[in-house]
């Protein structure tokens, strides 16, 4: 588990496959996605600019010793978290488009 899970730089070749292999099944759920609720991915290009910004900025500031590093904060954490937080801003947008007709 020390190969997978880390808290230092670097990447093995176990999870480099293990990261890609989750990236490809991410990438195809986006799709699904997407083609369930209708909308054309090109429409969130602004609105995802701020989550790019707190992302690399977040992943920037542990390097940086700022932040922690913690689970939470290294690689693959940040991304798993700003993946799961951008989804979840995804769905809330859907349902306050839906119930107020924006």
């Amino acid at each position: 588990m020390d190969n997978f899970f880390y808290l230092h730089p670097g990447y093995t070749t176990f999870n480099t496959i293990i990261f890609g292999l989750i990236l490809g099944m991410i990438i195809l759920g986006i799709i699904k996605i997407f083609n369930k609720i209708d909308k054309d991915p090109l429409d969130l290009v602004y609105p995802l600019i701020p989550i790019i910004l707190f992302g690399s900025t977040s992943r920037a500031l542990v390097d940086n010793h700022i932040y922690p590093r913690i689970h939470l904060l290294a690689t693959p954490g940040i991304y798993i978290f700003i993946g799961l937080l951008t989804i979840l801003i995804l769905i809330i947008s859907i349902i306050i488009e839906k119930h107020s007709n924006i």
